[in-house]
Formats: C-alpha cells, sequence, structure tokens
C-alpha cells in the first residue's frame, strides 16, 4: 500500500469532527496508541503512525517501508493487476491458486453451517465475564453474523471466489457503511471497493485512506478521506515493494519451466529432419548477381520452425513437418553443380527429460503445495487422521493456509469489533473480552490440532505417572503421595490460569446438576433414608417384641415433626440458610432441575430472581 503525505488534506477537511468517538475509537488492528500516550513520547519515531505535531507535515522518511513521496496512479496498480488476472490462467497457476483455495475455505460441509464463523473461546474469559461472553456469542451467531456474511455474498462459493481473487491480485477491499457517521447505532453493511484507489496515510496514532478517483475526468469525482474503521483491506503485502501477490511470486519460477519446455520442443522439432549444407555453383558471376540468385534458391531450400503460445509447432507456417525431401538441381558446362551435405548435428543432449522434472518440481516447491499431491505417481503417502504419519512439508504447508486465513480474518472481526463497540462502548475497551473472539474455520487437515493433542498425551501420560510415584505415611497412617495432583496439573499440563479455572466453574456446575453441593460434598440429610431403611429391616427381623414400649405418639406431633424436617430442607431454607448461593440458584433454574412446586416457593418467600434488563433485551433480539 502507497503511503501518502495527507495531513493536510485531513485537516482542511476537518474529518475527525464529522465522525463519531465510537468509530474512530474502536479497538481494531490498525489502533495503536492514544494521543495522549503520543504527546509524552520524546524520541522521533521511525513508523509515521506515531508521529504528531501542529504543522500537520510529516517529515521525510529515507525507508523504503514509510516513503511518501512516490508518484502513484491509481491505473497503475489496475494495469499490473490485470497482467496477473491474465497471468493466472495458465493452467499450472490456475491449478495452484485451486489447490490452495480449496485447502483454505472447505464448502458444503454437513456439519457446519458457515466455512468460517466466529467463536469465544470460553476458557479464557474472567468469571464475572462468562454471562456477557454468551450473549455475545448469541448475539453473533443468531443475529449479526448472518447479516454479515449475507452482506459480502459469501454464501455457497462466493468465499472462495474471493479467496482466489486475494490470491491472484494481492488485495481486496470493503467500506463498512454506517446508519449514521456522527450517531451511529450499528453497521448496516459492507460494499466493495477498489484497492488500487487507496492510499495510506497514518497520523496522530490512526491509519487513514485517501480514495483518489481511478480516471481524471469532468465528473467532479473528489478525493475522500477515510477513517481506518470506515474501510477493510486485506494485503499480501502491506508494503509497496517485493510481490504483491501469492500469483506474483510464481512468475519467476513458472517462466523458467516454460522457457525448458519450449527449448525441448523446439529442440525436437528441429532435430525431427536432417539438416543440410547446400553450397550453389553460380558459375562466373559478379557478386551483386550471385546474392541475387542465391535468395532466389534459398526459398527451395529453408525450413523454419516455430512454438506458438497455444502450444502450435509450425513448419514453414505449415503445421505438418515432411520427414523426407528431395532437391532436384540443373548443370551446366559454365554453372557447375551444387553440393548438398549433412551437417554435423553434434550439440548438448536434449533429449533426456529429468530437467523437465526439476523444473516442474521447483515451480511446485515455489507454490508450498506438496509435489505428492502433484505428482500422480509419487509414493510417498500422507494423512490426516495419525500425527505419527504427519510429514514436515504437510505441516509447513498447514501454517502457510493458517497465515492466509488470519490475513483473512479482517474481513470478519473488523466489523464484529466495531459492531459490539457500538452497541455497548464499555465491550470496545475490554480488550481481553475482544482478544478472546477467533474465527473457526472449518478445515480438512487438522495438523496443528492433531499435534496439539499428541503434546498433551504425552503431558497425560507423564502426570499419571508422577501421581502413581511412591507413597508415604503421615502421622495418622493415612497413605499420601509425596508429589500432589494439584501441583502437577499445573505444571505439567499446560493449563493457563484462565483455563484452570473455566476447569473450577465446571466442576461446580456438575456438582449441582447431580444433586450436590458446590463443593462436591453431599447435602444435608443424603443417605438417612437408606439407614432408616436398614434399621426398619433390622427391627422387623427381631422375634422378641417388647409388648410393653410405651405407647407411640399422636398422629399430629409426628406430622408437625415432619412439616419442621421438610421446612428446614426445602429450597427456601437452603437459600435462605446460605447453603445455596444466588449463583447457584441461577444455575439450578436455567438447568430445569426445581420442579414447579419448589419455583412457586421461591416466589411466594420473594427470593426467585427477577429478569434484569439485560435479559428481557437478549430475550428480545433471540425473538427477533
Amino acid at each position: 500500500m502507497k503511503l501518502t503525505a495527507g495531513l493536510n488534506l485531513l485537516h482542511s477537511r476537518d474529518i475527525e469532527k464529522n465522525l463519531s468517538k465510537k468509530i474512530t475509537l474502536a479497538n481494531t488492528s490498525d489502533k495503536t496508541l492514544s494521543n495522549k500516550v503520543l504527546s509524552k513520547a520524546q524520541a522521533a519515531p521511525s513508523d509515521p503512525i506515531f508521529f504528531t505535531n501542529d504543522s500537520f507535515q510529516q517529515p521525510w522518511n529515507p525507508d523504503i517501508r514509510y516513503r511518501t513521496d512516490f508518484a502513484f496512479s491509481p491505473m497503475t496498480s489496475i494495469n499490473y493487476r490485470n497482467d496477473l488476472m491474465i497471468f493466472a490462467e495458465n493452467y499450472e497457476v490456475k491449478k495452484a491458486v485451486r489447490i490452495v483455495g480449496n485447502e483454505t475455505v472447505l464448502v458444503d460441509t454437513d456439519q457446519n453451517k458457515y466455512p468460517v464463523f466466529p467463536k469465544i473461546n470460553q476458557t479464557l474469559i474472567d468469571e464475572e465475564k462468562q454471562q456477557t461472553a454468551n450473549a455475545i456469542q448469541d448475539y453473533l451467531d443468531k443475529i449479526f453474523y448472518p447479516k454479515l456474511y449475507q452482506w459480502y455474498n459469501f454464501k455457497d462459493e462466493g468465499l472462495l471466489d474471493k479467496v482466489k481473487e486475494y490470491l491472484i491480485t494481492g488485495k481486496i477491499a470493503y467500506e463498512i457503511i454506517y446508519d449514521s457517521l456522527k450517531h451511529p447505532k450499528e453497521i448496516i453493511g459492507v460494499i466493495p471497493i477498489d484497492p488500487a484507489s487507496l492510499q495510506k496515510f497514518r497520523a496522530n496514532g490512526q491509519t487513514w485512506y485517501v480514495q483518489r478517483p481511478i480516471v481524471c475526468d469532468n465528473s467532479g469525482a473528489q478525493e475522500r478521506v477515510l477513517h481506518e474503521n470506515q474501510v477493510i483491506l486485506c494485503e499480501w503485502n502491506k508494503y509497496d515493494f517485493g510481490y504483491i501477490s501469492y500469483v506474483d511470486q510464481l512468475r519467476r519460477p513458472f517462466n523458467v519451466m516454460r522457457s525448458m519446455e519450449t527449448s525441448k520442443v523446439l529442440w525436437f522439432a528441429a532435430k525431427s529432419q536432417v539438416r543440410m549444407h547446400i553450397k550453389l555453383a553460380l558459375g562466373d558471376v559478379t557478386r551483386p548477381e550471385a546474392i541475387t540468385k542465391l535468395t532466389e534458391s534459398k526459398n527451395q531450400y529453408i525450413n523454419q520452425f516455430q512454438f506458438k503460445d497455444d502450444g502450435t509447432v509450425t513448419f514453414n507456417n505449415a503445421p505438418n513437418n515432411s520427414g523426407y525431401r528431395e532437391f532436384f538441381t540443373a548443370e551446366t558446362a559454365q554453372s557447375g553443380s551444387p553440393e548438398i551435405e549433412e551437417v554435423n548435428a553434434n550439440g548438448p543432449d536434449l533429449t533426456e527429460t529429468d530437467s523437465l522434472n526439476y523444473w516442474g518440481k521447483l515451480f511446485w516447491n515455489y507454490s508450498e503445495i506438496p509435489f505428492d499431491r502433484i505428482d500422480n505417481n509419487s509414493g510417498d503417502s500422507w494423512g490426516f487422521a495419525d500425527v505419527n504419519s504427519l510429514r514436515k512439508i504437510e505441516i509447513n504447508f498447514a501454517k502457510f493456509i493458517t497465515s492466509i486465513r488470519k490475513e483473512l480474518n479482517q474481513l470478519f472481526l473488523k466489523p464484529i469489533i466495531i459492531q459490539l463497540t457500538l452497541q455497548e462502548a464499555e465491550i470496545g475497551v475490554d480488550l481481553s473480552l475482544l482478544d478472546s473472539i477467533n474465527m473457526e474455520w472449518v478445515a480438512f487437515n487438522n495438523y496443528q490440532e492433531l499435534a496439539e493433542l499428541e503434546v498433551l498425551d504425552k503431558r497425560v501420560q507423564l502426570a499419571m505417572n508422577m501421581a502413581n510415584f511412591g507413597e508415604l505415611t503421615d502421622v495418622n497412617g493415612n497413605p499420601r503421595k509425596p508429589v500432589p495432583l494439584s501441583w502437577i496439573v499445573k505444571t505439567y499440563l499446560g493449563f493457563t490460569k484462565e483455563q484452570l479455572d473455566s476447569l473450577e466453574r465446571e466442576r461446580v456446575k456438575e456438582n449441582l446438576s447431580l444433586g450436590f453441593n458446590a463443593d462436591g460434598s453431599a447435602p444435608e440429610g443424603m443417605g438417612d433414608e437408606d439407614e432408616m431403611d436398614m434399621e426398619d429391616d433390622s427391627e422387623m427381623d427381631d422375634s422378641d417384641i417388647d409388648m410393653d414400649e410405651e405407647p407411640m405418639e399422636d398422629d399430629s406431633e409426628i406430622i408437625e415433626e415432619s412439616d419442621e424436617q421438610v421446612d428446614e430442607d426445602s429450597i427456601v431454607a437452603m437459600v435462605q440458610n446460605g447453603e445455596l448461593t444466588k449463583d447457584d440458584l441461577s444455575m439450578l433454574i436455567d438447568a430445569g432441575q426445581l420442579t414447579d412446586e419448589e419455583i412457586q416457593q421461591l416466589k411466594d418467600a420473594g427470593l426467585y430472581p427477577n429478569e434484569s434488563a439485560e435479559d428481557i433485551i437478549a430475550n428480545e433480539d433471540e425473538a427477533y
């Protein structure tokens, strides 16, 4: 992307005052530091994004990455892009683009609605933010992401076509459309724009784009200044030097491969006939006359070979080659007879084909695609179900595909983060929550996940061996393990603090769903019924019955004691005594563990949790 000195344009049009703070301050990929931080800096920055002054002039930077004095014309980029699109029509290049595109996007899956979708990693979210994270996930899945996918027109093979365009041209761009720039409430759409018309400049810690008219005419088209959060730009090479796309880096190996193939074809064509040296006897004539007669006679013996772009080899402008030719000459007493002899055709042996295979492999090596996926005769096997059968070249190819997906993630993450900021400003400044939103790509070969599972399996085996290592006896005579299990989990299983906290939360939920207390202990009174049944059985088996024992208590007293026992074990008493917290009660209600009678008791006692305003809004959104 070419940089431009657009500070004066930004200042003269007073663009910043016409944009809402919700748009300019949304935390997206290009956002770095605030003006307050930049004002405290003392050293001269190398990157112009950190430069600020009151003269609205950027100093000249000799670094090739940040120069702003290059001449720029949108047509130059468009012409270069057109050449790449024509070049990509070659069979080998088109095949490489198709393989990489199909590996990046897996369409027509029965298990997933979309080939790529947003997912919040719940194990990295703090406990107090779990409810917010769940609400965000529901909002994205049910409301915003389906609309975003529709705006991009990515259904069917739309996303695959856009990925192929990105691989060929190296740049794709969209403009984010808001309902209002001064008072935005939501994003209402995205439209594609020509990335060749964009120039980037940086000022006061933010990135801006100048969109210049592609054709200068009398239509009155003017330059537009767009904030970074109004533009979605994906670039293969963010600088203005080097290869600008995946296809661009295939040019040299493809041209070498094609040149070698052409040389082979021409060599075989030239060697298909015997090359002759014809010496004409012109008699006693002057040099000009000899040249004239030689030119006239040459047309009878000369052969011309041509190899056209469509693969056709022509002989004397005809597609057919004569394998046998006869020459007829006339002889006089004064002129003498012409001489015809075969020319020695010794030279480099081009009949072998190993060199062609070498240049073909070199091309596919530049494409990052494993060659055994191209060569049908390759004996190497590769699998995706067993991590032990993975090869290094397949792992490198998987990492290459991951790098393409990460660059394309901006198509989805940027509007998602901005939309969440517009809905709730506090979410837009919560970096820990926003960084937990990832794009999940449906993949055919999950090499990275398989490798992680293999490493985790080795860690589990090590933890089991350490847990079973040795045994000690404490002062009470109880056996103890020398290495605590909790220490092994924290040290060797590689879980983060957030994952360990999430593990504890899930343990509490599981205990409550099974009827235990939050800490896993049995509730008070659990197991008493079994003990009473055993006592009753033992009394029934006793043949000696004491007939002189005291009479049974009055039925009313038994009923009263039973009622008091029920009241002590009721859900209302557990909440009042603190045995059941409000969070635990909410989880029981959400899990449907309470009966209608218990819910009614809670409502009568005023302990049933009321719906908050956020819950009401969430229910309305879900209903919508």
